[in-house]
């Protein structure tokens, strides 16, 4: 996508416009449709974005959202660009939809692995995001289908290809190297901070 990098739009000059270079490069294109598409996305991305980010409450998502919006625009030039930004605007509102859902199942997993901490005496308050991030991908994956999507292990053992038997033993790992994440982080944040070497040196 020529020219789109002195755009100056805020996230866009990286993976936004990447993204979309590279769909245009390699889609059978003319240069025509590459200079029409430019256009359009610089006159239009600045109220794409404040579309988004009035209703969302993140920046980044924000990005994320409307560079996924341009990178839909692109693949359907003709018939967005003959609709112009009401095109846009119904993309980046079917995408905040998806985000919404994403959110909410995500906030239900948390909440439902809250309680269970809570049950087994774990009270403090943590970031279940980040440290669910440092799982492996498999352990994520059986706590995900368990909490978020609320499947029986019987259905579990379907998706992953598996016997129920190692759906469980998979769960309990899981379960188990969450919770010694979440100690540590206890243990480490309750560390008292170390002193200074220079203390009472004259």
């Amino acid at each position: 996508m020529e020219g789109a990098r002195g755009v100056g739009h805020p996230g866009v000059g990286a993976a936004a416009v990447r993204s979309c270079e590279g769909q245009a490069a390699r889609a059978p294109s003319s240069g025509s449709d590459r200079a029409a598409f430019t256009r359009f996305y610089r006159q239009t991305y600045w109220q794409a974005y404040a579309f988004t980010r009035r209703r969302i409450d993140s920046d980044d998502a924000a990005r994320d959202v409307v560079a996924e919006a341009f990178r839909i625009v692109w693949q359907k030039r003709e018939v967005a660009l003959e609709r112009g930004l009401a095109f846009v605007y119904a993309t980046c509102r079917n995408l905040l939809g998806n985000e919404y859902q994403r959110h909410a199942r995500e906030a239900a997993l948390l909440d439902r692995l809250a309680l269970d901490w809570a049950r087994s005496g774990h009270h403090e308050q943590m970031d279940l995001i980040q440290v669910l991030r440092q799982l492996p991908a498999d352990h994520r994956e059986v706590l995900y289908l368990t909490y978020w999507e609320d499947l029986p292990a019987g259905d579990i053992a379907q998706v992953l290809d598996c016997s129920v038997q190692a759906v469980w033993k998979r769960l309990s790992r899981a379960r188990s190297l969450l919770r010694d994440l979440l100690t540590r982080d206890d243990t480490m944040s309750a560390e008292p901070a170390p002193t200074s070497t220079t203390q009472g040196l004259s």
